[in-house]
C-alpha cells in the first residue's frame, strides 16, 4: 500500500484531507486479506512451459492449505466481520464490516482523502496482524478504495440517432476481413468472461446485432453481480465500456457466450470467475478492459493478483488485458492513462504480469472497397495525449518464452504488450458506394449505448477483440481434439515472424518504436485469424521448460442531405454478404461478393485484393502446404455469418464528419456543410489498485 509522503500530507496522488466523523467510522468497507501460495515460484515455472496443473495438484502443492484459509476467516468473524465472497480456491478472505472496527482489529489509522476523482476514507497507515496469522497472509487489500484498477479508457457521447445512415464507422465484417477470420470460427461452445462496472441494456445489443447483421440472441449474454453489484445509476462512461466489450466480443465470436461479472473491484469479479470454472467448463477466455500504472500501489497488490491470475493459467484459462492508451510514458496520478511525456516510462498491470496476455492497440488501414491495406501503432498524442501503451516492467523479471529478436534481447524485464488489435480505423479512399464520395481519415467503431450510435477507439476496444480470437482458438482446439490453450504467450511467441500475425512495423507510443518483429507498441503483431487457427489447433504447443479503451468519439450537430438515393429491389431484400474459405491461391479475401447497401440503397461489390505470399508453417512446425488446412468444422459456412455495410467516418481534428454526397442535380454544388462544435477531447482513464500489503 502507499504510505503518506514525508510531509504526511500526501498519499500518491491523493491530498490527505482530515480526520473521519462519527458517520464516517461507521460506514461499512470492504476489503480482502489473501493468503500465500506454496511454490509459488515452481508453479511460474510450469506455466511458462505452457502446461497446466489440475486442480487437485493445486490443492496438495501450490494452493494456501485449507486449515490456514479457516483459520483466518475464523479470526475475521470472530473481530465482527461478515464475509462477502466465497472463494473455491481458498486463497483470498473476502469481508466487510465498519470502518472503525477495521481501525481497531488491523491496527490501522484512516483518514479523509481528497483524490483527483473524488473524496475517499482511506488507510494511511500499515495494517497489523496476529503474530500466529501474518506469515500466512500475503496482503491485505482494500483499505485504499482511491487505489484501485480502472477501466483503461471512459468516455461517451452519442452520436445523433441517423449517423448508421450517414456517418462512417468500422463494422464487424470490415474487422473479419481484415483479420481473415474464416467463416466456421464462431466461437461455438465457448464462454467469454467480462469484467464491468456497469450493466448493459439488452436493446442495446440487439440494436448493435440487428444494425451490423450479427446472428446473436440475447439469451447468450448473461449477467453476474458480484457481491450485490457495481451499484444503482453507474457513471454513463462505465455504460459505455461495457457496452463496447460485449457488442465487439460477440461480434467477433458471434456463437459465443458471454458471462459479464459487474463489481465496484475487480478482485471480486475474477474471485467469482474462478468460483464458477466447475459449473462452466466452457467458460476458458477472461476480458479485462482494467488497468494502472505499476507503481501505483506497493509490490504486494501485484503479488496479490499475480496468484489469481497464476491460478487461472493453471486452470487452462486465457486472461488478456489492455496495455492501456498512455503510450510509453503513462501520467502516474489516480487517472493514470494519459500520455505525459515528463512522466517516467512505465507499463500498465495487469497487462505487465507474465500470467495474461497483454493487448496494444493499432490502426487499420483501409482503402477502395474497405480492402485491409495494413496496420501502424495507434497513436493519437498529438490531439489526445493517447496511444497504445508498452514498455518494460519494473516489477515482472522477463520469462523465458519472451525470446527472440533484439527489443526482446536488450531486456531483462518483463515486456509489454504481447499482441495487439485496433484501437481505430484511417480510410484513404473508401468507396461507400451510391451517391457518397469517397471517404478519407480517422473512423472509430460503431457502438450502441441508450439506443443511439456511438464512435470508441482505444486499447479497450483491442482487448475484447483479442479475446473473442481465442474463443475461436479453443473452438478449433475442441475440433481437433485437444484442450484449452490456457496462457497465451508461451503458444504465440514460436510463431513471431510467421503469417500468423500481421507484423506492425511502422509508427511510435511515444518513446519506443515499431519494427519488423516484437515491438513495444504492438508485440508480436495482430491476428492473421486463420493461419493463428491451423498453427495453435493443428499441433501440440512447443513444451519449454523455463520461469515464467476505449475512447469514445464525440458527434457533430449537422450532416449534408444526401443524393437521392436508387430504389431498392423489386424484393425489398437486402443482400447479405457471403464469407468463403480463403482459396488455395493465398489470397487474403475471398472473391468480389454483389450485396445491397442499405444506407443508400444502392448495388455496390466489395473488391478484395490479393495479399502477398505468406511464409508457411512456423518455427516449430512446418506445413507441407502452401495454406494452412483448418479442421473440417472451420472450413463450412454455417448460417448467420454474414454482415450488412453501414455508412462510416471521422475526422482528423476528432469532431464528425458526414459522408459526403457525391455532386448530382438534387444537390446543390460547392463544398459539403460541415459539423459544428468543437473538435472532441479524449477524457483521462481512469487507474488505480485495490489492494494495499501488510508490513
Amino acid at each position: 500500500m502507499r504510505l503518506p509522503d514525508p510531509g504526511g500530507r500526501t498519499i500518491g496522488s491523493a491530498r490527505i484531507v482530515r480526520a473521519l466523523t462519527a458517520d464516517e467510522l461507521a460506514a461499512p468497507l470492504s476489503f480482502s486479506v489473501s493468503l500465500r501460495m506454496r511454490d509459488f515460484a515452481g508453479l511460474e515455472a510450469r506455466l511458462a512451459a505452457g502446461g497446466q496443473v489440475p486442480f487437485q495438484e493445486m490443492e496438495e502443492r501450490y494452493l494456501p492449505l485449507r486449515s490456514d484459509y479457516a483459520r483466518v476467516a475464523s479470526w475475521l468473524a470472530a473481530q465482527g466481520f461478515t464475509q462477502t465472497v466465497p472463494d473455491r480456491v481458498h486463497m483470498t478472505v473476502f469481508a466487510r464490516g465498519a470502518v472503525g472496527a477495521v481501525a481497531r482489529s488491523l491496527g490501522v489509522r484512516f483518514a479523509r482523502v481528497a483524490a483527483p476523482d473524488g473524496d475517499y476514507t482511506s488507510a494511511v497507515s500499515e495494517p497489523a496482524l496476529p503474530a500466529d496469522l501474518a506469515p500466512l497472509v500475503l496482503c491485505v487489500g482494500g483499505l485504499q478504495p482511491q487505489n484501485r484498477l480502472r477501466h483503461v479508457g471512459v468516455a461517451a457521447t452519442p452520436a445523433p440517432r441517423d449517423v448508421v445512415g450517414s456517418g462512417v464507422y468500422v463494422t464487424p465484417d470490415n474487422l473479419v476481413s481484415a483479420y481473415n477470420i474464416p467463416a466456421g470460427a464462431t466461437g461455438a461452445g465457448q464462454t467469454i468472461a467480462i469484467v464491468g462496472e456497469a450493466p448493459v441494456q439488452t436493446s442495446d445489443l440487439t440494436t448493435f446485432w440487428r444494425t451490423t447483421g450479427i446472428a446473436q440472441v440475447a439469451s447468450n449474454v448473461t449477467t453476474i453481480d458480484v457481491d450485490g453489484g457495481p451499484g444503482a445509476n453507474p457513471d454513463s462512461s462505465l455504460v459505455f465500456e461495457t457496452c463496447l466489450d460485449v457488442e465487439w466480443a460477440t461480434a467477433i465470436a458471434p456463437a459465443a457466450q458471454v458471462r459479464l461479472y459487474l463489481a465496484g473491484n475487480v478482485l471480486d469479479c475474477f474471485q467469482q470467475i474462478l468460483n464458477d470454472l466447475p459449473d462452466y467448463p466452457g467458460m476458458t477466455v477472461v476480458s479485462s478492459s482494467y488497468g494502472a500504472s505499476e507503481s501505483m500501489d506497493g509490490t504486494g497488490a501485484l503479488q496479490e493478483y499475480a496468484q489469481v491470475t497464476a491460478t487461472f493459467a493453471a486452470a487452462g484459462v486465457s486472461v488478456l488485458a489492455s496495455s492501456g492508451d498512455a503510450g510509453s510514458n503513462p501520467d502516474q496520478g489516480i487517472s493514470a492513462g494519459d500520455y505525459l511525456v515528463s512522466a517516467p516510462l512505465g507499463v500498465s498491470y495487469p497487462a505487465s504480469d507474465p500470467n495474461v496476455t497483454g493487448v496494444g492497440g493499432t490502426t487499420v488501414q483501409f482503402t477502395g472497397s474497405w480492402d485491409y491495406s495494413g496496420e501502424v501503432v495507434w497513436n493519437d498524442i498529438a490531439t489526445s495525449s493517447s496511444a497504445s501503451g508498452g514498455g518494460v516492467s519494473s516489477y515482472f523479471a522477463k520469462p523465458s518464452w519472451q525470446a527472440g529478436g533484439s527489443v526482446l534481447a536488450a531486456q531483462s524485464m518483463r515486456c509489454v504488450p504481447d499482441v495487439a488489435a485496433i484501437s481505430t480505423s484511417n480510410l484513404t479512399n473508401v468507396d461507400l458506394g451510391g451517391n457518397y464520395l469517397p471517404q478519407n481519415g480517422p473512423a472509430p467503431v460503431l457502438v450502441f449505448q441508450g439506443g443511439t450510435a456511438g464512435g470508441a477507439l482505444g486499447t479497450s476496444l483491442s482487448c475484447p477483440v483479442w479475446a473473442a480470437v481465442t474463443a475461436l482458438i479453443n473452438q478449433a482446439r475442441a475440433t481437433s481434439g485437444l484442450g484449452p490453450i490456457g496462457l497465451l504467450n508461451p503458444h504465440l511467441y514460436p510463431l513471431a515472424g510467421t503469417s500468423a500475425f500481421n507484423d506492425v512495423t511502422s509508427g511510435t507510443n511515444g518513446a519506443y518504436s515499431a519494427g519488423p518483429g516484437y515491438d513495444l507498441c504492438t508485440g508480436l503483431g495482430s491476428p492473421n485469424v486463420v493461419n493463428l487457427l491451423a498453427e495453435l489447433a493443428g499441433t501440440a504447443p512447443p513444451q519449454r521448460l523455463a520461469n515464467i479503451s476505449s475512447r469514445a468519439t464525440r458527434a457533430g450537430t449537422t450532416r449534408p442531405s444526401p443524393a437521392p438515393r436508387p430504389s431498392p429491389p423489386a424484393s425489398g431484400r437486402r443482400r447479405p454478404r457471403t464469407w468463403r474459405k480463403p482459396a488455395p491461391s493465398r489470397s487474403r479475401r475471398a472473391p468480389p461478393t454483389r450485396r445491397w447497401c442499405s444506407p443508400c440503397r444502392s448495388a455496390a461489390t466489395r473488391s478484395r485484393s490479393p495479399a502477398p505470399a505468406r511464409r508457411p508453417g512456423s518455427l516449430w512446425r512446418r506445413s507441407t502446404s502452401s495454406t494452412p488446412r483448418l479442421p473440417r468444422s472451420l472450413r463450412t459456412s454455417p448460417p448467420g455469418r454474414s454482415w450488412e455495410p453501414r455508412h462510416r467516418s471521422r475526422s482528423r481534428d476528432l469532431s464528425w464528419r458526414e459522408a459526403s454526397p457525391r455532386r448530382s442535380s438534387s444537390v446543390a454544388s460547392g463544398p459539403p456543410s460541415t459539423p459544428s462544435g468543437s473538435p472532441a477531447r479524449w477524457r483521462s482513464p481512469r487507474s488505480g489498485y485495490t489492494t494495499s500489503p501488510t508490513s
